[in-house]
C-alpha cells in the first residue's frame, strides 16, 4: 500500500496546524518510506516540505544521474538559505527505501544528519553544505505542510510511492534510526513526541493522522499503490 505520485500534479495537503510549526526548533526528526521511480518534476521531486514563496524547508531529490540521485534538506534563514546534500547518490530508482532527517535549527552553526536506508550522512562524512545561511531561521507557521510536492501548487512533485510520513518534535537517536530502517513501527518510537503520523495507506482521503493532532492529509491526483515494490513497505504497519 501507499500512494503513487505522478511527478506532475500529485500532492497531499496536510494543512498548517500549530503542532507542525517550526518543527526543527529545539530539534526535530522527519521519517518517510518510499520507492522513488525517477528524479521527479523539474527541477527536483520533493518528499515532505513546509514551504511558501521563498520561505520554509523542504526534503528533496538532488543531482540526477538517470538511475540514482542525492537527497537534500533545504532550510530558509533570514540571510540566504541552507542546502545540505548527500554526495553518495543514496537514492536508487525503483528500490524500497527509508529516509530519516534529524536537525536542530536553534543555532546557525548546526548541521543535520540524513539517514538513507539506515546509513548516516553528516557534514564531512557523506553530506555537503552546498549553500550557507546567516541570520535567524525564517518562521514557517503560515506555510502548509505537503507530502510529495514542494507546495500545494503543486510544484516539484514526487515520482513514485510514498508511505509513512512521520514527524517528531525531538531528535531521535542512532539506535532509533536503525530501528526505523529495520521496520519498527514509527509509533513505537517516542510516541509522546510525534506531531504527525500518517501511514499513508491509500484507502481514504484525508489520510488519517494517528498522532492525535489532527494533521490529516488531503490527497490530490495520487493513486493507491498496489505492486511488488510496496511489499517491504508493509513492514511499517
Amino acid at each position: 500500500m501507499g500512494r503513487d505520485f505522478n511527478a506532475t500534479t500529485s500532492v497531499i495537503d496536510c494543512g498548517s496546524g500549530s503542532t507542525l510549526d517550526n518543527i526543527w526548533d529545539g530539534g526535530g526528526s522527519v521519517f518517510v518510506s518510499f520507492v522513488c521511480d525517477s528524479f521527479g518534476e523539474s527541477p527536483q521531486g520533493n518528499y515532505i516540505s513546509k514551504f511558501a514563496g521563498s520561505a520554509g524547508w523542504a526534503i528533496q531529490n538532488d543531482t540526477d544521474t538517470g538511475t540514482t540521485c542525492e537527497m537534500n534538506l533545504f532550510h530558509d534563514w533570514s540571510g540566504n538559505f541552507f542546502v545540505w546534500v548527500t554526495n553518495t547518490d543514496p537514492i536508487i530508482y525503483g528500490n524500497v527505501q527509508t529516509a530519516l532527517i534529524l536537525y536542530n535549527a536553534d543555532a546557525v552553526g548546526n548541521n543535520p544528519t540524513i539517514y538513507v536506508d539506515g546509513v548516516s550522512h553528516t557534514v564531512g562524512s557523506g553530506l555537503v553544505e552546498s549553500s550557507t545561511a546567516t541570520g535567524a531561521r525564517v518562521d514557517d507557521a503560515a506555510n502548509t505542510l505537503t507530502i510529495g510536492a514542494l507546495n500545494t501548487g503543486p510544484d516539484r512533485s514526487f515520482d513514485g510511492i510514498l508511505r509513512n510520513a512521520v514527524i517528531w518534535n525531538t531528535i531521535l537517536s542512532a539506535n532509533e534510526a536503525s530501528a526505523l530502517n529495520n521496520g519498527v513501527n514509527p509509533f513505537a518510537i517516542r510516541p509522546g513526541n510525534i506531531v504527525m503520523n500518517q501511514p499513508i495507506w491509500g484507502n481514504q482521503s484525508p489520510e488519517p493522522d494517528y498522532s492525535g493532532n489532527g494533521n490529516t492529509g488531503t490527497e490530490s491526483n495520487t493513486s493507491k499503490a498496489i505492486n511488488g515494490n510496496t511489499e517491504l513497505i508493509e513492514n511499517y504497519l
